[in-house]
This record gives structure tokens, sequence and C-alpha cells, in this order.
């Protein structure tokens, strides 16, 4: 392939190429910002459907080769990265905190729900008693009016 006909392309997360567009035996798995050459309509296609973007061969190399460069930018990679992993555990702390505050206060409100079911259930117990001793008195009382009227009626009272 001329250099006309071909370009390098890499992928943001590694994939692989088909055998057939390298003209191969096997697939070829490439990493992830790893430049490899293939055929201009294939790469084209490749970065049209954001699978894949142009690269630059060269800094591929120097990233490979492990240059003074790159070894310094990846200290400074794992500072920020050891910040960012900072940040987040102290985050994380204040949530677990957050999350034991709310709920021990859930578990107050349960208690207080069930301290509640209980009142009302010995107030509906006391409110069915009342309602039995009314209708008991209500009985009661029918039970002499009807008694009054039959002893006014055998006295002669009508």
């Amino acid at each position: 392939m001329s250099k006309n006909e071909t370009m390098h392309i890499a992928f943001p997360h590694g994939g692989s190429i088909p055998a057939s567009v390298l003209k191969e035996k096997d697939d070829r798995k490439v990493g992830p910002h790893e430049a490899v050459r293939v055929p201009r309509s294939y790469g084209e296609h490749m970065v049209a459907d954001r699978f894949a973007y142009e690269a630059d061969p060269a800094k591929n190399k120097a990233a490979a080769t492990g240059t003074k460069g790159s070894a310094d930018g990846r200290e400074e990679d794992l500072k920020k990265f050891a910040g960012v992993l900072a940040s987040r555990e102290e985050a994380l702390k204040a949530a677990e905190s957050d999350l034991a505050v709310r709920t021990e206060a859930l578990e107050k409100l349960i208690a207080d729900v069930g301290a509640r079911e209980k009142a009302v259930k010995a107030a509906e117990t006391t409110l069915a008693d009342r309602e039995a001793a009314v209708s008991k008195s209500e009985a009661d009382l029918f039970a002499r009016e009807d008694a009054a009227k039959q002893a006014a009626k055998s006295n002669g009272n009508s």
C-alpha cells in the first residue's frame, strides 16, 4: 500500500481490525491510542463513524518508547488521579455519614409510627367498648320505657 492509499488511525478504547482489511492471516487487536496503518477508505470510514481518529504515528512511537516527556506526563497524570481519588473518597465518606444520619432518623420515624399505631388500636378498642356501653344503656332505657308503659296500662292510666 502506498502512502496516498493508507492512513494511520487509533481507537480511543482499543479495537480490532479485520484481517481482510489488512490482508493478514488473523484480525489485529490494537490497544487504546495505538496508531495503526490501514487503507485510507477503511480509515476514513472508521473516523467518520467515530470509532477511531486519525493518528500521528510519530507521537505514538514517542509514547511507546517511554521518553522522559511521557514519563513526566504519566507522573502528572498519576498526581491528578490521586487528587481526584482523594476528593472522591472524601465525598464517599461524607455520603456515608449522611446516610448514617438519615438511616437513624428513618428508624426513629418507624418507631414513632409503630407507637402511634398502638395508640390508634387502643383508642379503637376504647371506642368499641364505649359504643357497646351506649348500646346497652339504650337497650336498658327502652326496656324501662316499655316497663313503665306496661305499669301505666295495668294501673289504668293509659
